[in-house]
């Protein structure tokens, strides 16, 4: 039997100096074109989706993990290996994290490492400047799995998540047949979606 080979993470780094050079070539290709390209599309697929941020307020600051001696802006993306790297980096700080039972409380982890939300915008202005910027990504539909698998199965705090795919699905249905559809378990307690009922709730 077969096994897939795991995919390789990828990495994304703001500074890398080679996308700034435009004469580094890949398959005839400028590296800073395909750069621009990808870029472009990003830009219109979130203004599709509406997530485009014209206001420095719209911006999710929380999500900046910084560290002024080390001089790094991390930004966190959920379903990134996420969880990982808030430990690699409060382990950096060199300070007795055993406290510390969820990196993902913010109560706990504030205590040893810094947010850009600590930061005011002439600070943060400076920050994006000077220090070294970096963040992750992972392969979309490996990240939407891993999503799926996680908040809809396992995470109780997401049970909104389910009934919000539940409301869609009966407003749609509502729209296409001119009256409420009790039907594929809609109205059921303990609604689970699909990964695919998931997956159009997403797109």
């Amino acid at each position: 039997m077969k096994t897939r080979p795991l995919p390789v993470p990828l990495l994304f780094i703001v500074d890398v100096p080679a996308l700034k050079r435009p004469h580094v070539g890949l398959s005839g290709v400028k590296l800073n074109n395909v750069t621009e390209w990808y870029i472009d599309q990003m830009k219109m697929r979130c203004r599709r989706l509406g997530f485009v941020q014209s206001k420095q307020q719209d911006v999710l600051w929380y999500r900046y993990f910084v560290s002024d001696e080390r001089r790094y802006v991390y930004c966190c993306t959920p379903k990134v290996a996420c969880s990982s790297w808030k430990l690699a980096l409060l382990r950096l700080t060199g300070k007795d994290i055993s406290r510390v039972k969820n990196v993902h409380i913010l109560q706990q982890s504030d205590k040893f490492i810094k947010r850009a939300v600590h930061y005011n915008l002439s600070e943060r202005q400076a920050m994006f400047k000077k220090y070294y910027k970096f963040m992750f990504v992972r392969e979309p539909l490996e990240r939407l799995v891993s999503a799926y698998r996680d908040k809809c199965d396992h995470d109780p705090d997401y049970k909104w998540l389910s009934r919000a795919i539940r409301r869609r699905r009966q407003s749609t249905n509502s729209q296409q047949t001119g009256r409420t559809v009790k039907r594929h378990g809609l109205l059921k307690q303990n609604y689970k979606p699909n990964f695919r009922q998931r997956l159009e709730f997403t797109v």
